[in-house]
């Protein structure tokens, strides 16, 4: 059904199409070349009297394709007995048992006999008067006027007699023709619309100005009668004027663009301004992570760790799979208590520099003196000496040690830990250890608290910090003793009351009685080493 090659989109006015024959045949209930009935001739259909032998015993009309069984004077269709022995396996005249290969031709008599029998056409009732051998036929059929055939352009499915054909293809809506202007293939019931809309080779007018153009040119076109802005004061204006108006306002141009330049370059200065200090941010920072580096001592990793998050709440147990790498073993200088010296850079740089050291964190300031605890033993109270070393314990606890610990206790003086972090962007702390007690009632013990610290993070940090502490002395084999809690509502009200930590400040938060003097000394006899662990946790109602 399609339209050969040569004749696709040739235009009505340049010939019309003559290939009626190659459209597709529409089937009909007669048309039995386009649609096989399993049945004869109608009898009807045959000039004079057929032979009642040449007559189908299934359908009783004149065989077609005729076959017989045997010796048998009766015929039958091929499509009819095809069908019977679909359902049957004996022969519909005799009853005996048979398949297809059991029937046969008619013979040469017969077949010439039933070749020259005259019938109509097929296509009498739509208006062929042609009377036919049965032998021609189907031939005639093929090329018989008044068959219908459908029109083989896409879309259209119109049905018309093979002699009306040709006049269908001249005024089909759905053939291809060409367009005069751009040469595209479009469907002739379409090309009102693609001339008057679409077809890019039209010759359209600009609808302000008037010119004459393709359409194509229409978009790019730039039209004297548009509007426009200027590009340097952004004054609205026709673009035929816009030459002028630059000429006339020349001077108004050049005092705008020198305004805009003097604009440009304070903001500028200001930004150079910025960088320099951001730069020197860097460089600070740059040195403080240098130092920690020099400084870092190796960890054994813990099983777990805790860790406090921004928001001043536990973030859970470290697993097995990333255990604290390192500690810390000093302290970079804080900014003030109110955030004001810490701007975004520096806090980006703060938290870069925090995670270029494996968390969990802990700081701390210069370890612990031996000479220096034996020598303030011998000539008595030493005041606040800040000595020992954070280190992690195998159970996430963060352990304080302190060594030459027999010197210490005896003389009963008051021992500061290093600052340390709870985590890398959390919050700064330090024990104070008492082994003279907190007042003459605490003789025999040694009280220990927990003090806030100015801390890296303090800007970014929300407070009162909500989370219960525990301290508790850790022996040499690693085993928790003494455990003493701080729960998060008694520090809380703490915490409030104290502020946020400033400048020297000495506020803390602990027991009085922690251990006797007698246990330190019992835990320190081994190595001479007091190991005092800090766990965190969160609160119960958490």
């Amino acid at each position: 059904g399609s339209l050969p090659t040569s004749n696709r989109g040739t235009h009505p006015d340049r010939g019309a199409l003559s290939f009626a024959h190659n459209f597709p045949l529409v089937p009909t209930d007669n048309n039995m070349a386009a649609k096989d009935l399993p049945c004869g001739y109608p009898l009807d259909r045959f000039r004079g009297t057929v032979p009642e032998e040449l007559v189908c015993t299934i359908c009783h009309q004149v065989s077609r394709a005729p076959l017989k069984h045997a010796d048998e004077s009766a015929v039958m269709c091929n499509d009819c007995i095809c069908a019977w022995l679909a359902s049957h396996s004996t022969c519909p005249n005799c009853n005996a048992h048979i398949t297809k290969h059991d029937l046969s031709q008619m013979t040469r008599l017969e077949q010439n006999l039933h070749a020259k029998l005259e019938l109509k056409c097929e296509f009498s009732t739509l208006g062929c008067s042609e009377y036919l051998r049965i032998e021609t036929m189907d031939a005639h059929m093929t090329v018989c006027p008044k068959a219908p055939v459908r029109c083989p352009w896409p879309g259209c499915g119109e049905t018309t007699c093979r002699d009306m054909a040709n006049a269908h293809l001249q005024s089909c809506g759905f053939r291809l023709i060409h367009c005069d202007q751009c040469a595209a293939e479009i469907q002739a019931r379409s090309m009102d619309s693609h001339c008057g809309t679409t077809c890019p080779a039209v010759q359209v007018n600009c609808a302000l100005c008037g010119a004459t153009m393709r359409r194509a040119a229409l978009s790019t076109h730039e039209c004297p009668a548009d509007q426009v802005s200027c590009p340097l004061c952004s004054q609205q204006l026709i673009r035929r004027d816009l030459a002028d108006h630059m000429t006339r306002s020349a001077p108004q141009h050049i005092q705008l663009q020198q305004k805009q330049l003097d604009a440009q370059r304070a903001l500028i200065e200001q930004l150079q301004g910025t960088v320099e200090h951001q730069l020197g941010l860097m460089s600070q920072l740059t040195s403080q992570l240098a130092l920690m580096r020099s400084l870092t001592l190796p960890c054994p990793a813990p099983a777990q760790a805790a860790a406090v998050s921004l928001s001043g709440t536990q973030t859970g147990a470290a697993s097995a799979a990333s255990p604290p790498q390192s500690i810390v073993v000093s302290t970079p200088a804080m900014p003030p208590a109110d955030g004001s010296g810490l701007t975004a850079t520096a806090t980006s740089m703060a938290s870069a520099v925090s995670q270029l050291i494996i968390t969990p964190l802990v700081g701390a300031a210069a370890g612990g003196n031996c000479a220096a605890s034996a020598a303030a033993a011998a000539g008595g109270s030493i005041g606040r000496l800040v000595a020992g070393s954070w280190q992690w314990g195998c159970d996430g606890s963060a352990i304080w040690e302190l060594s030459c610990a027999s010197a210490a206790i005896a003389s009963r003086a008051a021992v500061v830990s290093p600052d340390f972090y709870t985590s890398p962007t959390g919050y700064c702390f330090k024990i104070n250890l008492w082994f003279a007690g907190n007042s003459d009632a605490d003789r025999g013990f040694a009280s220990i608290f927990l003090a806030p610290r100015r801390g890296f993070n303090d800007a970014t940090l929300r407070w009162p910090w909500e989370v219960d502490y525990t301290f508790c002395l850790v022996d040499s084999a690693g085993a928790r003793h003494h455990m003493r809690t701080i729960t998060c509502p008694s520090a809380r009200e703490f915490f409030v009351r104290v502020g946020r930590p400033r400048e020297n400040q000495e506020k803390a938060w602990g027991w009085s009685q922690f251990v006797t003097l007698d246990t330190l000394r019992a835990f320190a006899k081994r190595d001479d080493t007091l190991r005092v662990a800090l766990l965190f946790s969160l609160p119960q109602h958490h």
